[in-house]
């Protein structure tokens, strides 16, 4: 497992916060579902993943099933998941708001993972198709302050 522990953690979220980055993160990968291509490209990846919150108060964990047509989603980690990444929530907002680079924020040590992970980041520029559809759901569900938000990615100087 790799783990930056270090003195920029940043503060837990709340509670309802973790849910409802939580709910926003299961929305669109619902939303990826319904859609026979992109769910065809994204099971390319031929792995489950167990995509842990580690900093949420309460255990939230989403298991992507990414080895069938169509995708499926499990609510908790499911046994025998061949990656798990841990990730925290905040992580999890500016990856699908487009600002941080998933494999550069893993090759840094700020997200976790057991497992071949090269699995799961094969399907990641797949994914970030989504970043506006996600950016309009969080926006208005109050999640997002859009006028804070671009989709061009920005990586934060280490």
């Amino acid at each position: 497992m790799v783990l930056n522990e270090g003195p920029g953690r940043r503060t837990p979220p709340t509670a309802d916060h973790a849910q409802d980055v939580y709910d926003a993160f299961v929305s669109i990968m619902t939303q990826a579902m319904n859609d026979s291509e992109l769910t065809r490209r994204l099971a390319s990846a031929e792995v489950v993943a167990n995509i842990h919150l580690r900093d949420s108060p309460q255990d939230l964990v989403l298991a992507l099933h990414l080895d069938r047509t169509p995708i499926e989603l499990t609510a908790g980690a499911v046994p025998g998941a061949e990656v798990d990444l841990f990730i925290d929530t905040d992580d999890v907002m500016r990856f699908w708001t487009g600002e941080i680079n998933l494999a550069m924020r893993i090759l840094h040590g700020d997200i976790a993972y057991e497992g071949p992970v090269r699995k799961l980041l094969r399907v990641v520029p797949i994914a970030r198709r989504l970043v506006s559809d996600f950016q309009a759901q969080a926006a208005a569900s109050g999640l997002l302050d859009v006028s804070a938000t671009t989709t061009t990615r920005t990586e934060e100087p280490r």
